[in-house]
């Protein structure tokens, strides 16, 4: 890409100019100072380049390119998008061996199927007679450096140019959607993807449809799947997991408690060493003659008072 383009005064004046539109002049001017242009005034530009340097529809710049042709200021090739500027090589000659060079170079990549390098090439004079074969002069001496610079600078220029066709070849090509998820809520997908992502777990279809296969195990929509795995963090869904989410089952209403059974235990106890004790209901109290002249051998323990009543101990 070069860094500046030379442009006469009398382009102002100049009938051709004048006579030309305020699309063509500008177009024209464009061409003798754009950034893909060469020190040979032929170079490739594609509409996409011109429609973005200047803001233009294609439209417009058809009718651009129409107008310089009428007027012969430039012509572009409609299948190579080649264009070259007439009297570039008359206006801007070679003025050193090496932008000779250079000029070859460039002139000798225009392709063959170009409509107008046969007759640019048969009546250009300057063109002509760079394109002749020069005897090579060991002795000749080169250029100034910075002329060395300015052939480095075109040469690079062209690199970058064929990288510019190759990028926008690949951005041209539409992408197409990798996962279908059309009926799951917009919100929720990108909370879903935020998720997965965080989790280093790629978004694939794969995924999606082993989602939606267990979702409908469950009985469920994939939407509602997908929300409930953001909800927990999730990055996959199986069935059995919400399937066995329901509640404990409650206990049942004649099954004893804890301190229900200890006192179950401790009145079984009692009725093992002292029948006529464990016999009397519970809350009447036993007379100490029932348990004069007895030894009873039992467990030291102590009872609460709702175990036993009329406070017997064991």
């Amino acid at each position: 890409m070069r860094d500046y383009g030379k442009v006469h005064t009398s382009f102002w004046t100049s009938s051709t100019i004048r006579s030309m539109s305020e699309d063509g002049r500008s177009l024209a001017m464009y061409l003798l100072t754009s950034p893909h242009g060469t020190i040979a005034g032929m170079f490739r530009l594609p509409d996409g380049y011109v429609c973005e340097d200047l803001q233009w529809d294609k439209e417009r710049v058809s009718k651009g390119f129409a107008e310089l042709l009428v007027n012969g200021f430039a012509n572009r090739c409609e299948t190579t998008k080649w264009v070259v500027i007439n009297k570039h090589l008359e206006w801007n000659p070679p003025e050193n061996p090496n932008q000779r060079k250079s000029v070859q170079k460039i002139a000798s990549q225009v392709p063959d199927a170009c409509c107008w390098k046969r007759k640019i090439f048969n009546e250009n004079n300057e063109l002509a007679t760079l394109l002749e074969v020069q005897p090579s002069n060991p002795s000749e001496t080169l250029g100034q450096p910075f002329l060395n610079q300015e052939q480095e600078q075109y040469q690079e220029q062209y690199q970058e140019q064929d990288k510019e066709i190759h990028r926008a070849r690949r951005v041209d090509v539409p992408k197409k959607s990798e996962v279908d998820v059309s009926d799951v809520d917009p919100a929720t997908w990108k909370d879903f993807q935020t998720l997965r992502k965080a989790k280093h777990a790629p978004v694939t279809q794969t995924a999606i449809n082993g989602i939606r296969r267990e979702a409908e195990k469950a009985g469920m929509t994939l939407d509602a799947a997908i929300r409930v795995c953001c909800t927990r963090g999730w990055t996959g869904f199986k069935a059995e997991w919400v399937q066995g989410s329901s509640p404990p089952a409650r206990r049942d209403a004649n099954a004893e408690s804890f301190s229900e059974r200890d006192e179950r235990l401790a009145r079984e106890r009692v009725a093992a060493f002292a029948p006529g004790v464990a016999a009397k209901p519970r809350g009447q109290s036993v007379p100490s003659s029932a348990l004069s002249g007895m030894v009873y051998d039992v467990t030291s323990r102590v009872l609460g008072p709702s175990m036993l009543s009329g406070g017997a101990a064991a």
